[in-house]
């Protein structure tokens, strides 16, 4: 232990434990990620991630779109989604699927993708549990 200032504080490897074990639970929040199956669309077909927030409380999740080979097409990052809300997020020409990632509780969490065909039609594929 040094002092310095009339106070005093820690020193060496065990200064930091506390922040270490706090910013591990801190991350260690559980964490729901929810995919929809990949898509083959039609040429100029568009997929767009949607997501609704039917709970009492503010959501905090992620929305990314993903292309063929896994990559990531839109990323939303993480952000708040207040109760009653709607998120659409386009994630362009190459992307395949949709990847949703929950911060905490899921329940009152509706998302799916929609599939926007050039010629009018929408199809919506709901998300499955990611492994």
């Amino acid at each position: 232990m040094a002092t310095g200032g009339g106070g005093a504080y820690r020193t060496g490897v065990f200064a930091s434990l506390p922040l270490a074990l706090l910013s591990s639970l801190v991350l260690a929040s559980p964490r729901r990620v929810f995919a929809t199956q990949p898509i083959v669309p039609e040429a100029a077909a568009a997929l767009v991630c949607r997501v609704t927030n039917e709970a009492r409380d503010g959501r905090r999740l992620r929305v990314e779109a993903l292309d063929a080979a896994g990559r990531t097409t839109s990323d939303t990052g993480p952000f708040v989604l207040e109760p009653g809300a709607t998120y659409l997020s386009s994630g362009g020409l190459a992307a395949r699927r949709c990847r949703f990632t929950v911060e905490g509780d899921p329940r009152g969490v509706r998302a799916h993708g929609l599939v926007l065909s050039p010629h009018g039609g929408v199809l919506s594929l709901p998300p499955e549990r990611a492994p």
